[in-house]
């Protein structure tokens, strides 16, 4: 997706469809790509260590767009359900 907005400013013409704009596609995915190889993304582990890893990560995580933890099972909310640690609202809000 590629958008012209001050021309499109609601984006709803996608440039990336026209042949006009191949260079400067190229050029993002060369940005991307670059973006992509970067130290902070190199994982330090071997192949046969992921492999060995997959699975085992199954009830760890982020778990998003939970509205009040019903919508999983209880062990995977356990460690966020203790008393809460810190109060940063005076009593009286």
């Amino acid at each position: 997706m590629l958008y012209g907005l001050r021309e499109d400013p609601d984006a709803f013409h996608d440039l990336a469809k026209a042949d006009a704009h191949s260079a400067e596609i190229e050029r993002l995915y060369g940005l991307l790509a670059g973006w992509g190889r970067r130290m902070s993304q190199r994982v330090a582990k071997s192949d046969t260590d992921i492999k060995n890893m997959r699975g085992g990560s199954l009830r760890r995580g982020v778990l998003p767009f939970l509205l009040d933890g019903s919508e999983v099972s209880p062990e995977l909310t356990e460690k966020y359900r203790d008393p809460m640690r810190q109060r940063h609202l005076d009593d009286d809000t």
